[in-house]
């Protein structure tokens, strides 16, 4: 495992930031912006806006840290403009006390947490039974409806957003650093993964199980495949995030990822409150 250092958290922290930046940037260059888009930089920290994906993941400010004090009047008016809501995504090594005093002042609360895992990009052996039954490979170009469909339905999602799902994704298909998977069990699409390569760092970017094929080694597999491709891609670093005890979590530390950090994660009180 690589040595755990403040460099190696950036390295793990950045990679999550340039995964959402190419993926978002690649959203908001279809024609007309049509889920309004927008990114503004602030220092060190970078704003992100998706008016049409109203998830506080893709809503969010990364890359905060003490310079962000002087920037923070700055950053909340660029929401209020657009009136949307933003995250603040504060990891541990960044925190910094007057900073959080501020948020608080301006109506801002720490409401979760977010585990960022890390590990080596290397060549293995499948750790999971390969046979017949269960098969991984990478996802044809003319399969992202299937990519919507196994999205939504994992995570319980409208049916009517599985097009939208498979849009967003497919943009990304030929562009550089993105690749998608998608495991069968006899013969059945059961799961999809995606891996996003830059600076040498593999990013576990999105995976989803349908539910009844859930337990059956299909994420685990999706997990060996994608850090064998990262290290067949120059990667010496491969990332990922999940939520604190989640089953994700415990299928990445299976494979032999280890929590790097885990981030404050701080909104505005509603208004109604």
């Amino acid at each position: 495992m690589t040595p755990f250092t403040i460099s190696t958290a950036r390295r793990v922290e950045t990679a999550e930031t340039n995964t959402l930046q190419s993926r978002l940037c690649a959203i908001s260059n279809l024609e007309g912006n049509p889920q309004e888009v927008h990114i503004e930089n602030f220092g060190n920290a970078t704003a992100f806006i998706v008016k049409g994906i109203p998830d506080p993941y893709f809503n969010s400010v990364r890359g905060v840290d003490s310079s962000t004090i002087d920037v923070l009047d700055d950053i909340l008016k660029f929401y209020s403009n657009y009136n949307a809501t933003c995250r603040f995504d504060i990891t541990p090594f960044d925190a910094n006390p007057e900073l959080l005093i501020k948020l608080a002042e301006r109506g801002f609360y720490q409401y979760g947490f977010h585990s960022n895992l890390y590990g080596i990009a290397e060549a293995r052996e499948h750790t999971w039974e390969f046979n017949d039954t269960l098969t991984v490979r990478k996802l044809n170009e003319n399969e992202f409806n299937i990519f919507g469909e196994v999205y939504t339905k994992a995570f319980k999602m409208p049916e009517f957003l599985a097009p939208a799902v498979a849009k967003n994704n497919h943009i990304l298909y030929n562009k550089t650093g993105w690749h998608f998977y998608i495991a069968s069990y006899n013969g059945v699409p059961a799961a999809i993964a995606v891996l996003f390569v830059q600076d040498n760092v593999g990013s576990l970017a999105a995976a989803a199980t349908l539910p009844g094929f859930q337990g059956r080694g299909c994420q685990s597999a999706l997990l060996s495949t994608r850090i064998n491709e990262a290290a067949q891609l120059d990667c010496d670093l491969v990332v990922s995030q999940a939520s604190f005890g989640s089953i994700s979590k415990a299928n990445m530390e299976r494979i032999g990822l280890r929590t790097a950090y885990t981030k404050s994660l701080w909104k505005a009180v509603p208004k109604n409150k």
